[in-house]
């Protein structure tokens, strides 16, 4: 294996174990188990050196922060600005 494909193949495992919940994220029904405003979105397990990046539909960015090496990053679902999307 080459160490181009030997590379590939350790993002795609470790990108594999990525979750982010809650999903689905609905912070205005009521129910815990599908977040709150306060809870927002968590990226859990991303690998070291991340960076979360949301976009609109529209491919407009709204949010850019960078993860703790091996941690969860919380996202308040919040533009920069602070308004709620």
């Amino acid at each position: 294996m080459t160490p181009l494909l030997l590379a590939a193949a350790l993002a795609a495992a470790l990108l594999a174990a990525v979750a982010v919940h809650p999903n689905p994220y609905r912070p205005n029904d009521g129910r815990d188990r599908t977040g709150t405003a306060a809870g927002g979105i968590v990226f859990s397990l991303l690998p070291p050196g991340s960076r979360v990046e949301v976009f609109t539909s529209r491919g407009e960015r709204v949010y850019s922060g960078d993860a703790p090496a091996g941690g969860d990053h919380r996202w308040r679902a919040e533009t920069s600005r602070g308004r709620a999307v």
